[in-house]
């Protein structure tokens, strides 16, 4: 099964949602860090994100929040390694190549394990 990377900008709400979900994978919870939201399977696999106040995030990041209205993709690349992940937000414009924006190191456990 293919995983299709799709996002959505909504400037009024200024959030950002990324997935790179498999059709046939069910998110089992979600994880909230600060104004990130992830999304989950049962065995821990990260199948989405959400950036609130994404305008304010491109600003600790040193990059012009105009980007988000002209992106023609936006990926959401996870390096998962036994213990963490490295998070990153892949965005492409028409006149830029895909940029490689460092999110969040997170520990990983199986969602199962994580206790509220």
């Amino acid at each position: 099964m293919e995983t299709q990377s799709n996002f959505d900008y909504n400037p009024l709400n200024d959030s950002l949602i990324v997935s790179r979900k498999k059709d046939d994978e069910k998110v089992y919870g979600s994880v909230r860090i600060g104004n990130l939201i992830l999304d989950m399977t049962k065995e821990g696999r990260i199948l989405g994100l959400e950036i609130s106040n994404i305008s304010d995030f491109f600003e600790r990041v040193d990059m012009d929040s105009e980007i988000l209205n002209n992106l023609t993709g936006a990926e959401l690349i996870v390096e998962q390694k036994i213990d963490h992940a490295w998070l990153f937000l892949g965005l492409k414009t028409e006149g830029m190549q895909l940029k490689r924006i460092p999110v969040v190191i997170i520990p990983m456990k199986k969602a199962e394990e994580i206790r509220v």
